[in-house]
């Protein structure tokens, strides 16, 4: 249609092109093409295309995520553990922010085979012991592993072969005056991009805000501007 209006000279009509589009989608459908799991999440769409599709498939629910900055006076600590099997080759990593959304540092670490409930805490571990170097205090931890954080606030929790972690990271907690909350993946962007550039060093590295540059600059802008990820 696009061509048509510019080589000859037909008139370019709204109405026109969402028609052919229409017809065209519900023909797709009806040969089967576009099969009903196609349109999860669309049923809107579905209506208003007039194609029936199983009942089945509900509508896809989308949540916009954020990563908020800390009160004054706290700092918080993004961690996430990424581990490529369960268990596999390992790596953590994180970053501190001040209530400005300011980075003060970020640390990467390989970490060997792991599983995914042992990364994530030694990730934990790690950021906690680099504040306590720092002498840095009042640390809001936020991870996007739910479980660990259960297993973190119950003594009762935690595998056998854990429980010398655990202490010592329950210790670190209560020293530095901590707090630790919940964050879908979506929002821990920016701890997930140094928690997979392990392949690039072969020990611990702590960045300053001047070695950090690349992709994560613009994750961190985002984070500062409160704009949201979307989760499905």
């Amino acid at each position: 249609m696009r061509n048509v209006t510019r080589h000859e000279g037909l008139p370019f009509k709204a109405s026109c092109i969402i028609f052919k589009t229409t017809q065209y989608l519900q023909n797709l459908h009806r040969i089967k093409i576009l099969k009903n799991i196609h349109w999860k999440g669309d049923q809107n769409a579905t209506f208003q295309l007039h194609i029936q599709i199983s009942s089945k498939y509900k509508p896809q629910k989308c949540i916009a995520i954020y990563w908020n900055k800390p009160p004054d006076n706290w700092l918080k600590l993004n961690i996430d553990g990424a581990a490529k099997g369960n268990p596999g080759p390992a790596g953590a990593g994180g970053l501190l922010r001040d209530h400005f959304g300011r980075i003060i540092f970020a640390f990467q670490e390989p970490l060997g085979t792991c599983s995914n409930v042992q990364v994530e805490l030694k990730a934990i571990h790690r950021g906690l012991q680099i504040c306590k170097d720092k002498n840095l205090h009042k640390i809001w931890i936020e991870v996007d592993a739910l479980n660990v954080i259960k297993i973190l606030e119950n003594p009762c929790q935690g595998a056998w072969n854990l429980q010398d972690l655990l202490q010592k990271t329950r210790t670190l907690m209560r020293s530095l005056e901590t707090k630790i909350s919940h964050i879908y993946r979506e929002g821990n962007q920016a701890a997930d991009f140094f928690a997979n550039q392990v392949c690039s060093t072969k020990a611990l590295t702590i960045l300053s805000p001047e070695q950090i540059g690349g992709k994560v600059k613009g994750i961190l802008r985002l984070d500062n501007l409160h704009l949201p990820y979307i989760w499905s």
